[in-house]
């Protein structure tokens, strides 16, 4: 995955080799900028080119997409629950209690980054696309390359990366589905907590009750946008917390952390066309709830 080339065509003759990166290649403008300050970040037949350089018939067009290895952590062996992998993404089944990154207050714990950094190869480093909370389970999709999540995040920023949570709520919803479209911002004297509030961001999410027991309600949940604790902040507004999310409801005996599990994600692969749909199992803590 070092270089991703294209030859002109009689179509891209004469059309600067900027033009042909953003356009044809899907760069996004931040890559762009960050391939001109590589030695050989733009290339035509194998020599280093500007960006401004104009395409002839045959010309070989290649930019390099390995991140540098200077500074790359060598991250920490653990095992990984891979869902999915090909050469541009890896989709991990993320348990509980582990963080995507470290914590400047916790900088010896273990996390999803540092086991990526360990097993991936030293020219590809991890970028998470779809980050979990600490205590959410399920699907995680990470890009091995700065390039691949520039796409990833493009299709995201489209609508067009399904996420399907599960979540179990320690109340039933007045209604058995519905659209929540309540911005979120800080919370008041909060570096952490998010309320909703009326100069918060747009955040929109959808719910359906798959079933009820106990007085708690299983339910699915889409987000249509990607506020950081949009669901849990989303499904307390409406007076049906998460059991277990003490941030947001009260802490549970039955569960140890918030009762939320990213079971699928769905999205058609930005470079080879294939429709990627890759689901998680529900974690063990959450099957006991549901099993009683």
């Amino acid at each position: 995955m070092n270089r991703l080339s294209i030859t002109a065509d009689a179509s891209l003759c004469g059309r600067t080799a900027e033009s042909v990166i953003t356009h044809e290649l899907m760069a996004s403008d931040t890559y762009l900028r960050r391939l001109k300050t590589l030695p050989l970040g733009i290339s035509v037949n194998g020599a280093h080119a500007r960006s401004t350089y104009r395409l002839a018939l045959g010309d070989v067009l290649s930019i390099q997409l390995s991140d540098p290895e200077e500074g790359r952590p060598k991250g920490k062996a653990a095992k990984l629950d891979i869902l999915y992998e090909d050469e541009w993404l890896i989709i991990i089944n993320k348990s509980a209690g582990i963080a995507v990154h470290s914590s400047t207050n916790e900088p010896n714990m273990d996390t999803v980054e540092d086991a990526l950094y360990a097993y991936l190869p030293r020219d590809e480093r991890p970028h998470p696309v779809s980050r979990l909370d600490r205590g959410t389970t399920g699907a995680m999709t990470v890009a091995k390359c700065g390039y691949m999540h520039a796409l990833m995040k493009r299709i995201m920023e489209q609508g067009q990366f399904e996420k399907r949570y599960l979540a179990i709520l320690s109340r039933v919803p007045e209604k058995a589905e519905g659209i929540i479209d309540a911005p979120i911002g800080m919370a008041e004297n909060s570096h952490y907590k998010r309320a909703v509030r009326p100069d918060g961001s747009p955040a929109v999410s959808e719910y359906r009750v798959l079933s009820t027991f106990n007085g708690m309600a299983l339910c699915e949940l889409h987000p249509r946008t990607g506020r950081t604790h949009q669901l849990r902040v989303h499904m307390a507004h409406i007076g049906c917390p998460l059991i277990g999310d003490w941030l947001y409801g009260e802490g549970s005996p039955l569960i140890a952390r918030p009762a939320l599990h990213a079971e699928r994600v769905a999205f058609t692969h930005p470079l080879t066309g294939e429709y990627i749909c890759v689901h998680a199992p529900m974690a063990e803590d959450m099957e006991g709830l549901i099993r009683g």
